[in-house]
């Protein structure tokens, strides 16, 4: 349960029938909505002016869902030569069919982070170009995962 704040009455112009009402420095009112699903909420608004005349207008608020995009992973690791934590190493994320998805770089210790990855399966792809060695990663990561791969990434020719 929610609180829809501001309701239309708080906008400049409030059309009710074919006339046009007025209507400034009104308070907020809270409205306990269920904002967890789609669907309509019809709101009855009553306005006494300071001589006691009223006027009522009716409104029907459509609740949509918002659209969601996935929700996406992290992936996170280290490279390795020999028993050295390797800085400065390009990195990159390849899906199944060996498309590059996103590229980054070890950071100072050698370690390294992909943000926002779709679930799915992945390689990563660790190369050195002043030694010429690679080292690989096969990874799946799931929806809002954080991915550690637990073995670093061993560079070798």
């Amino acid at each position: 349960m929610s609180h829809l704040h501001h309701l239309d009455c708080l906008r400049p112009d409030l059309r009710v029938g074919r006339r046009q009402t007025i209507l400034r420095n009104y308070p907020a009112a809270d409205l306990p909505v269920q904002t967890d699903k789609a669907g309509t909420v019809d709101v009855t608004v009553q306005f006494t002016n300071g001589v006691g005349l009223t006027e009522t207008a009716a409104v029907v608020i459509k609740l949509v869902d918002a659209p969601r995009g996935p929700v996406l992973a992290t992936i996170k690791g280290e490279v390795v030569e020999g028993d050295r934590l390797q800085p400065g190493v390009g990195v990159v994320l390849r899906d199944p069919q060996g498309a590059v998805k996103d590229t980054t770089a070890t950071d100072p210790t050698g370690k390294f982070i992909f943000r926002g990855v779709p679930p799915g399966t992945y390689q990563v792809v660790a190369t050195k170009v002043s030694s010429k060695t690679t080292g690989t990663a096969a990874v799946t990561v799931a929806a809002g995962e954080e991915k550690v791969i637990t073995n670093p990434i061993k560079l070798t020719r």
